[in-house]
């Protein structure tokens, strides 16, 4: 579990250096902007659209940014992987479902 917040919170800083370092975008606007749609694809179309003064910078760093967008929202939906514990102690607390003895058969 640790090691998939780690994983978001990297591609969240990358996105957020393309967007402050390269496009210039202002840090208060995405900051405001990007943190409620982390997980929507169409923001980046949206802000395009805009036509602000970093739109042209922002169409040009589309494909880096969607790449990493799109990681971060599979890596926020991915299923974890449970293991059984190994250790003797809750092995020996953890037991799987008891069978309902069956009933003796006539003959």
């Amino acid at each position: 579990m640790r090691n998939r917040v780690d994983q978001i919170r990297k591609l969240e800083r990358e996105i957020r250096d393309i967007c402050l370092d390269r496009v210039r975008m202002d840090r208060d606007y995405f900051l405001q902007n990007f943190l409620p749609n982390m997980t929507n694809l169409e923001w980046l179309e949206d802000e395009i659209g805009k036509n602000r003064v970093w739109g042209d910078a922002l169409d040009r760093f589309r494909h880096a940014i969607l790449e990493k967008a799109d990681r971060d929202v599979r890596t926020r939906t991915a299923r974890p992987h449970f293991r059984l514990p190994n250790s003797k102690k809750s092995a020996k607390t953890w037991s799987p479902a008891k069978k309902k003895p069956r009933p003796p058969s006539r003959k």
